[in-house]
């Protein structure tokens, strides 16, 4: 069953507006995912920073603790002094110096305790400074049993046990370092400094910055997991080791990494990416549904009077373009309404009119390009011209000149083969054969004038495989021969040049003979210029006018054909024409406007 075009239009238009508002809303969600998921791992990132420059501060701040304290003199003092005889003088100077630094140097609050230790392996601790089974606890537990002068840098963290300071075991990592003193350019070491910072009051710290974070955890550098803030150790450590860049969506989690060099561990944190998509309910899902439906119907009840409409008339237009197709080019249409009808009725009548016209110009260009055809084709070479070259080669004979007769009648055969031979287009000629003509006439009229003229070709080898109008040179050379050079006493010159100018071909010819006026100049080129002496000299029949409505068929306003004359000086004679290199398919160049119009 056969459907009205209304109805096919119809449905159609309720399925495009459809796919439409499913596609934008489709689009939408995803636009707005991505951006929330964008704006999520952007979030992420700036509180990742925020974590790893809290404890890189910490870091910095053992670090700047232990530089003071290396350098300081008391400190150097205190390692390099000899052992005080009295145990109460040793416990008095040691207790000095300790309560000396903690008043000079600004601990944080995670910065549980330090520790001086000099070479002869005595531990200062400053909460108990005369005891040294902190050391010893250190090698043993914190250190794995290396020695203090072993190691350098960031420990694992590790628990330090009940003592009378601590009510708890409480979690650290200590930073160790050398104490140097510098003598005569030289650099002794006369003890370490250990560092104790408070991993628990570190990672409460971290807690309490405000982030996204759902989980974040410290790893050492074998990925072992030093603290979790949350959750089951192993499925986390799970998803972080098939992380395959520092930031990775795994179980609708947003995982981040960083490594911090200085401690080499990594801290890396969670996020929940399903937060983002929290607008994707139901409720707003139904929502979204109704007003789709919604707006479906308002354009079809807005639409359907305006469709009806609109339908009609295109039957009516569909009935027309039947009849054109028939044949009947006078049919005309006359659609109301909108101006969008009016204008396509107008255009349909206007293409019939077109269509009309164009089948009348096609059939006069085909009658002209035949006709142009038609006298390349007849236009063989002048029984005058023949009589007066046989006559010059009987001449030349009669003088027992042998090689001038075998160079005339090369020349004049290459001529007669020319004008019997229309290669593969019968419009256009290679320029090197054309250029090859005129130096085989300008050796036939060397022999009838000779001494008085000379020839010059300045022929751009470029160019040599491009194709020109045939038969269009040697007109123009024999018209400034024989009207502007022998009707002159005095003997002259006349030139040929032709190059490639950017995207077109430029020839000029010139010549040094009588000239003439301008305005009769301008006149060759709009009238017949056939005279009785042209009949008589001519190669072929072919004179200026004929050559310029040539051009203007083949180049429709894309080419130049202009003379320059003035009495007595000689004239110019220039031609711009687009470049062809094949004739059959090259010729849309020439819809192309010349840039010396």
């Amino acid at each position: 069953m056969t459907r009205s075009l209304k109805f096919h239009i119809l449905t159609r238009l309720i399925l495009i507006i459809t796919i439409i508002l499913l596609v934008l809303s489709t689009s939408m969600v995803l636009i707005i995912g991505n951006i929330l998921q964008f704006s999520l791992e952007s979030r992420s990132k700036d509180d990742m920073q925020l974590l790893s420059y809290y404890i890189r501060d910490a870091q910095e701040d053992a670090v700047q603790a232990s530089k003071v304290l290396s350098i300081d003199e008391n400190v150097q003092a205190f390692l390099t002094r000899q052992q005080s005889p009295s145990i109460s003088q040793e416990i008095t100077a040691v207790r000095s110096i300790m309560t000396s630094i903690e008043k000079r140097v600004l601990l944080e609050d995670y910065v549980q305790s330090f520790c001086i230790v000099s070479n002869a392996h005595r531990g200062y601790w400053n909460p108990s400074p005369n005891n040294n089974d902190f050391l010893d606890w250190f090698e043993e537990n914190a250190l794995s049993g290396t020695s203090i002068f072993d190691f350098r840098g960031f420990t694992d963290d590790y628990t330090f046990p009940v003592t009378i300071n601590n009510s708890r075991p409480v979690q650290l990592v200590s930073y160790v370092c050398p104490v140097n003193v510098l003598s005569n350019s030289n650099k002794t070491v006369v003890g370490k400094l250990i560092i104790n910072l408070n991993f628990d009051q570190l990672t409460t710290n971290l807690k309490n910055q405000p982030t996204i974070f759902s989980q974040f955890a410290i790893l050492n550098g074998d990925k072992e997991l030093l603290y979790l803030s949350g959750g089951e150790e192993d499925a986390f450590l799970k998803d972080v080791k098939s992380m395959k860049e520092t930031s990775d969506i795994i179980n609708h989690n947003y995982y981040i990494s960083q490594y911090l060099p200085s401690t080499g561990w990594y801290l890396v944190s969670t996020a929940n990416v399903n937060q983002s998509y929290h607008f994707l309910q139901f409720s707003y899902i139904l929502l979204g549904i109704l007003v789709t439906v919604l707006i479906i119907l308002t354009i079809i009840i807005y639409l359907y009077p305006l469709l009806n409409k609109i339908t009609s008339q295109i039957q009516g237009l569909s009935n027309a373009i039947d009849d054109v197709r028939l044949g009947n080019l006078d049919t005309s249409i006359q659609l109301n309404g909108s101006s969008e009808l009016v204008n396509i009725s107008g255009g349909f009548n206007q293409m019939t009119v077109s269509i009309k016209e164009h089948i009348r110009q096609s059939l006069e260009e085909q009658a002209l390009s035949q006709q142009l055809s038609f006298e390349l084709l007849v236009a063989k070479i002048n029984p005058h011209f023949i009589y007066n070259t046989l006559n010059s080669i009987i001449y030349l004979a009669r003088k027992n000149q042998c090689d001038n007769i075998i160079h005339m009648t090369s020349a004049f055969i290459y001529l007669l083969q020319d004008s019997i031979h229309l290669g593969h287009s019968p419009l256009y000629a290679r320029c090197e054969n054309e250029a090859e003509v005129i130096r085989q006439y300008i050796i036939i009229q060397k022999y009838r004038y000779a001494d008085r003229f000379q020839f010059q070709l300045d022929f751009q080898s470029e160019i040599k495989d491009y194709y020109i109008p045939r038969n269009i040179l040697q007109p123009l050379i024999e018209n400034s021969l024989i009207h502007g050079i022998c009707t002159d006493e005095k003997p002259g010159n006349i030139s040929l040049t032709m190059h490639r100018l950017d995207s077109c071909m430029e020839i000029v010819i010139r010549d040094d003979g009588i000239g003439m006026d301008q305005s009769y100049a301008d006149k060759l080129l709009l009238s017949p210029d056939e005279t009785e002496s042209d009949k008589r000299a001519r190669v072929r029949p072919i004179g200026i006018n004929n050559i310029a409505e040539r051009l203007q068929h083949l180049f429709p306003h894309t080419h130049t054909f202009t003379i320059q004359s003035q009495i007595g000086k000689g004239t110019i004679i220039t031609i711009h024409i687009p470049l062809i290199r094949n004739p059959d398919t090259d010729t849309e160049k020439s819809k192309a406007p010349s840039p010396y119009l």
